[in-house]
């Protein structure tokens, strides 16, 4: 099949593959977004689980590679990675979130959907934090990640490891077992 290359469109100064896509996509509902503009500021959890990844950069990484973080929501990770020194961009399903990280001070800000990337070996590292339970297709959606790195990059997933951090609002925000079926 001959797929046509699709022209981005620069919405708010965020580049957008995707412009048609509703802000209740599937996999993560806007309304969640707000929420966690809000709670990552101040909630323990994700203060902690911010300051963990950029340890683990700071260990792991070159400040000279390219960062992408798909499914980056508000941007809180990526602002953390940008504040020190890391070159990152941003790629988020939801343009609401992706205005958001904007706000927060994220340069580099692109909405597409993760199983159509407009990117190919670009990235020396891709981080996927807390996303691969959202999604329905977690094999097909690595494999779409892996065309994105470049020869010899880094991907870095974190999943949720803990069944009494579940709460109401892992159910609202769309968890997938790795056999597509949604947790309620």
């Amino acid at each position: 099949m001959n797929k046509r290359a699709v022209l981005p469109v620069n919405i708010d100064g965020i580049i957008s593959y995707k412009p048609d896509i509703s802000d209740n996509y599937e996999n993560y509902h806007v309304a969640g977004l707000d929420k966690l503009n809000l709670a990552e500021k101040y909630h323990f959890w994700f203060i902690t689980r911010r300051d963990r990844i950029l340890n683990e950069f700071r260990k792991n990484m070159d400040k000279s590679a390219r960062v992408l973080e798909i499914g980056a929501g508000t941007g809180f990770i990526a602002r953390g990675l940008q504040d020190e020194g890391y070159d990152v961009a941003i790629g988020e399903i939801h343009l609401s979130g992706l205005k958001y990280a904007k706000k927060n001070g994220i340069k580099e800000c692109y909405q597409f959907n993760l199983f159509e990337p407009p990117f190919k070996e670009e990235f020396d590292v891709v981080g996927l934090f807390d996303v691969v339970e959202h999604l329905s297709d977690d094999v097909s959606a690595l494999k779409y990640v892996s065309k994105m790195l470049k020869p010899n990059g880094k991907l870095i997933i974190t999943v949720p490891a803990h069944q009494w951090l579940w709460s109401r609002d892992d159910a609202i925000a769309a968890f997938y077992l790795n056999n597509g079926d949604i947790v309620t």
